[in-house]
C-alpha cells in the first residue's frame, strides 16, 4: 500500500508450491472500504517480477440480521423457518434467539435440527446441527389380541378401548394396538370390547409421570363353543388354500349364529 518501498523491502508473504496466501494479510489498519495493495514475487534466480494490482474491500462490522431453522434438510424453497431474537431485536455482533419447533407433524423417531444466522451482508453461517427424538407424552399403550382355532396372536383391530366413566377411549389400529394419553394421574379402569368376544377389564394405577404397557391376555371368545368355532372354520375358506386369515375367521364369528340350524 502507498508508495513501493522497493524490492524485497515489502512485507513478505507466504509462498506455497507458487501460490501466494493472501489471508496473511494483515488488514487491521485497513480503511473501511476499498484498499489497494500491490503484490510482487521473486523467482529462484532472485529476479522479482512486475508488481500485481490487488484490490481488498474491508466491510463495517457486520451485525446479527436473522435466523432460521429446518430439519432434516433445507427446503425446496431454501428458506428455514424464522427465529426471533430473544431480545426482540438483532441488532448485534452476536445474538441469542429463539422459537418454538413445532414437531406436530413428525412422526416418531429421530431427526436432526439445523439452525444457521444471517448477517447484516445477507450472509448465511454454516449450519449448527443437533439431534433430536420425537417420542409419545406419558400414555398408557397396548395390544389386543386373541386365539381362534389354533391360530394365535390374531390382532383385533377397531376394538373400543376406554377408561370407565371418563371420555378418553379409542379404537385399536390393524395390528390390535391403542395408545391412551392427557389422564390425570389416577386409578381407572380400562375395559376393551368388541363384537363377538368377551369384554376385558383390568385396574390401573397412572401416574402421569412415565408410560404404561399393559400386557393384556388374549381376548376369549364369547357364547360360542371351540367345536362350533372349528365347524365354521372348516366351512368358511373362500381362498380354498386350507388356511384361515384373521378376516375370515372374524367372518366365521359373525355368522356361527347360523350354524346351529345347518349342523
Amino acid at each position: 500500500m502507498g508508495e513501493d518501498p522497493g524490492e524485497g523491502q515489502g512485507i513478505p508473504l507466504v509462498v506455497n508450491n507458487g501460490n501466494v496466501d493472501m489471508s496473511d494479510i494483515d488488514t487491521s489498519n485497513f480503511n473501511i472500504g476499498i484498499n489497494r495493495i500491490f503484490v510482487r514475487m521473486q523467482n529462484s534466480e532472485n529476479k522479482w517480477g512486475l508488481a500485481r494490482q490487488f484490490d481488498i474491500e474491508i466491510l463495517d462490522k457486520a451485525t446479527m440480521f436473522a435466523a432460521e431453522y429446518y430439519i432434516d434438510q433445507m427446503p425446496e424453497s431454501e428458506e428455514g423457518i424464522p427465529l426471533d431474537a430473544y431480545d426482540g431485536t438483532f441488532d448485534g455482533d452476536s445474538e441469542q434467539f429463539k422459537g418454538i419447533i413445532n414437531t406436530a407433524n413428525l412422526d416418531i423417531g429421530s431427526y436432526t435440527l439445523f439452525v444457521r444466522a444471517q448477517d447484516s451482508y445477507q450472509r448465511w453461517s454454516k449450519p449448527e446441527m443437533k439431534h433430536f427424538e420425537v417420542a409419545l407424552p406419558p400414555h398408557i399403550s397396548g395390544r389386543i389380541f386373541t386365539s381362534i382355532a389354533g391360530w394365535n396372536n390374531l390382532s383385533i383391530s377397531n376394538a373400543h378401548v376406554a377408561l370407565e366413566g371418563t371420555n378418553y377411549s379409542t379404537t385399536t389400529d390393524e395390528n390390535g394396538c391403542f395408545v391412551l394419553m392427557d389422564m390425570a394421574p389416577g386409578d381407572y379402569t380400562l375395559t376393551v370390547t368388541t363384537p363377538d368376544f368377551n369384554t376385558i377389564t383390568q385396574r390401573i394405577n397412572w401416574t402421569g409421570n412415565k408410560p404404561i404397557s399393559l400386557n393384556i391376555p388374549p381376548v376369549e371368545r364369547g357364547i360360542y363353543s371351540q367345536s362350533d368355532i372349528e365347524k365354521i372354520i372348516r366351512k368358511y375358506d373362500p381362498s380354498m388354500d386350507n388356511k384361515v386369515s384373521l378376516e375370515e375367521a372374524i367372518h366365521a364369528l359373525k355368522t356361527v349364529s347360523d350354524m346351529h340350524s345347518e349342523y
